[in-house]
């Protein structure tokens, strides 16, 4: 689990620190660099030490923009995304991504643990599977997540490829557990009672070399109360977004960090509730770390003051700073009657940031 980060020269990150608990919601305006936290430690996460990357290798493989651009004010400055972490028990160790020009990044550990006459030559990317592990980032979009998806494809951030997602659910896991799936989703929504998954042969194009190929792909139906077959394209929305959430915390080999970008947008508020609940699952129950990012204080309401992390940038200067809402001074009288969401909604994230800092010295 990452403990606290600390961020320089990296996008809208000056000179950035910021503290991390299992399960961690980043609040504040747009552009206030919440997304920017998500992509550094997705860097991180995808960065054993001793391990030297290209910013395009990077661009590609998590679709995070890099280059020279990505340094703060694209100046002469050096990038340092530091990562302190811990194993599940004890111990910890600093993780540390640099890149002297936005092109080419460089991963590394900070010092060694105490032990380190007795540590095997791997030891390094030992503790970086223990203490980071695998990081996950989805932006989930209703219309991908309803796409046919060639077999055995990997589950894209966005959602494409959700169908093979819930295969291999069914495969690894056994039909048992995803039978559990589908009656939890038929509790949600009791319009259902079944979840499908046919094989058909799809065309896809290649428009960059103008080339088609047929695949075998799966393609999702939903099978009603009424004993007829909804194609997922028939289906909402929201009834999609509440499926994918609540199939995560059926993964077979869930990731270490989960980071999600505004799971609120278009579902109900009492799916909404559901979400939540499932993510917090995954936090309590499976040990993977959850950061989010919400613009809904709906959402807020659903958890507690210690969790929430307000973001804001300093109009002056551009950097951004980030503090937690529980310590903010009036906080703690004020949730004994008010809900974190109304407690957010109160005051100004500058205010809440300035004053918070100001406190700390």
């Amino acid at each position: 689990m990452i403990t606290s980060m600390h961020v320089e020269n990296f996008k809208c990150f000056k000179d950035f620190d910021i503290e991390l608990g299992k399960f961690n919601v980043l609040v504040g305006p747009n552009d206030s660099g919440k997304t920017a936290l998500l992509q550094a430690i997705q860097i991180v996460g995808s960065m054993p030490p001793k391990e030297s990357t290209s910013s395009s290798v990077l661009s590609e493989g998590l679709g995070v923009v890099l280059g020279s651009e990505c340094i703060w004010r694209q100046q002469d400055a050096e990038i340092q995304i530091t990562a302190n972490a811990e194993p599940k028990r004890g111990g910890g160790q600093i993780f540390e991504v640099t890149s002297k020009n936005g092109v080419r990044f460089q991963s590394d550990v900070v010092g060694q643990p105490h032990d380190s006459q007795h540590l095997p030559p791997n030891w390094k990317l030992e503790m970086f599977s223990k203490c980071i592990g695998k990081a996950s980032y989805y932006r989930f979009n209703p219309s991908e997540l309803k796409h046919p998806s060639p077999v055995k494809a990997a589950m894209k951030d966005t959602g494409l490829g959700f169908p093979s997602f819930l295969d291999v659910i069914q495969s690894k896991m056994g039909w048992s557990v995803f039978g559990q799936l589908e009656t939890e989703f038929c509790r949600r929504f009791p319009y259902y009672k079944g979840i499908g998954r046919d094989i058909i042969e799809v065309t896809y194009s290649d428009f960059g070399s103008n080339t088609f190929e047929k695949k075998d792909s799966f393609v999702l139906g939903f099978k009603t109360t009424h004993g007829k077959t909804l194609p997922a394209n028939a289906v909402s929305d929201g009834v999609m977004l509440s499926l994918v959430f609540l199939s995560l915390n059926y993964a077979p080999d869930p990731p270490k960090i989960l980071l999600i970008e505004e799971p609120e947008n278009g579902v109900h508020h009492a799916s909404l509730k559901e979400i939540v609940s499932t993510l917090k699952d995954l936090s309590d129950k499976k040990d993977v770390q959850v950061i989010l990012t919400t613009h809904s204080p709906y959402l807020l309401d659903l958890v507690e003051p210690e969790d929430v992390r307000v973001f804001q940038k300093d109009e002056k200067t551009g950097a951004v700073n980030a503090v937690r809402l529980s310590d903010y001074p009036e906080v703690e009288d004020l949730k004994e009657h008010f809900m974190t969401g109304e407690i957010w909604t109160t005051f100004k994230e500058s205010e809440i940031v300035t004053k918070v800092r100001g406190g700390q010295g």
